[in-house]
């Protein structure tokens, strides 16, 4: 009987055991993912993003940025994953799920300054009790040389001015940009045919006309080097800022 009841003690030392283990990385998987990907929303808007990096402006039209499928990316549906760059358009990020920062934008293409394990932008806990995995696009971006700075602006042609890399690591976009999205979350998602359906010519539009079409609530230029860049650099940049078309959704 003793040998039988000690049996029985040690099965149920493991089982709770295995049960804390199983809890312990539950809460680690929590903790460690942002309250955006462990509950997405659905949201819809885009902003133009210039990477320079040791003086070599990133392409983010190129291939390797690009999600293959426009279809999906732009479907009204919750997408699997929050941001995409597609339709081989430079500049243009697309977010799709609400409270995306610049650090998880980052963080998508390779550039890890928000924490967290490098190869996911974290979980989802909205499917429970499924734990989902929200995976990085990929590790794209050039590496940084040892001693860079990041020097971040924002604005237009007409005026831009410089700002902190934290506040766009770790704000949300919409209010990082000071401008929200025309889709709220909190709307339903028919909203989104509004903005979207229809065929609309750039020519015939406005640039005001053309922002609303696209949702754009903003544009940011990132230099990665050890000393800031000089206004001529700068105003260059703004002044290459890629066209509004009809709509970068894919037309």
């Amino acid at each position: 009987m003793r040998i039988k009841s000690r049996a029985l003690k040690i099965t149920a030392l493991i089982l709770i055991g295995i049960v804390l283990i199983f809890i312990g990385y539950f809460a680690y998987l929590y903790t460690i993912t942002p309250n955006s990907i462990r509950n997405p929303y659905l949201q819809h808007y885009h902003f133009r993003m210039q990477l320079i990096v040791d003086g070599n402006p990133v392409n983010l039209g190129d291939n390797k940025f690009q999600t293959p499928d426009s279809n999906v990316s732009c479907d009204l549906k919750l997408p699997a994953t929050p941001i995409h760059l597609h339709d081989h358009k430079n500049q243009f990020v697309h977010v799709h799920w609400d409270s995306m920062t610049g650090g998880l934008v980052l963080k998508d293409y390779g550039w890890n300054y928000v924490g967290g394990q490098n190869k996911v932008l974290g979980y989802r806990f909205d499917k429970l009790p499924h734990i989902i995995k929200v995976p990085i696009f990929g590790n794209e971006l050039p590496t940084p040389k040892n001693g860079d700075n990041f020097y971040v602006y924002t604005g237009s042609q007409q005026t831009y001015r410089q700002r902190n890399f934290n506040d766009f690591l770790k704000l949300d976009l919409e209010i990082f940009f000071g401008h929200p999205s025309l889709v709220p979350s909190s709307k339903p998602v028919g909203v989104l045919n509004n903005l979207f359906s229809g065929h609309a010519y750039a020519a015939e539009l406005s640039d005001s006309q053309l922002t609303r079409l696209n949702n754009l609530i903003g544009n940011v230029v990132i230099f990665a080097q050890k000393s800031p860049p000089a206004g001529n650099q700068v105003k260059d940049q703004f002044n290459h800022l890629e066209p509004l078309s009809d709509s970068v959704c894919g037309s």
